[in-house]
């Protein structure tokens, strides 16, 4: 957690790739007691695009909470960063979802500080998911309906 606030990228990696029964492995998931925070909550704060990747790229919880209910999408829809947004969405698309204790979700952050480009992306992602889900529905009634 320190190295991810210290911003020291090579740290976070070398510590990431311990072998996981080495005294030195890190739980890249561990969220401090109070506040509730992961190092992908802090590089998400910092809008360090370079450790929040590497962070994504080694199973850390796009969907943990902090202490106030909000994922890492959530933080990054308030600050607006674009390119970090696309990268947690793309872990995890249902983080979206996730409502804080102001019974707010992400979009509603990106709507409230006039984030166009993640409101834009995330509608057009959001309709080419719905596409997908209903063609791949049509297709399995069409195959459904041959077999009579």
């Amino acid at each position: 957690m320190t190295a991810v606030r210290k911003k020291d990228y090579d740290t976070v990696a070398r510590l990431i790739n311990q072998d996981y029964a080495a005294d030195m492995a890190v739980n890249v998931n561990y969220q401090e007691p109070k506040t509730g925070y992961s190092a992908l909550h802090y590089a998400v704060m910092d809008k360090n695009t370079k450790l929040v990747n590497l962070l994504v790229k080694n199973y850390a919880d796009v969907k943990a909470q902090d202490a106030n209910k909000q994922n890492p999408l959530h933080l990054v829809c308030i600050s607006g960063n674009p390119e970090i947004f696309r990268s947690l969405l793309g872990a995890c698309y249902s983080a979206n979802e996730g409502i804080d204790i102001h019974k707010k979700t992400p979009l509603e952050y990106a709507k409230q500080y006039n984030h166009k480009e993640l409101i834009d992306f995330l509608r057009n992602t959001t309709n080419m998911l719905y596409s997908i889900e209903k063609f791949t529905l049509q297709s399995a009634l069409a195959d459904e309906k041959k077999r009579g």
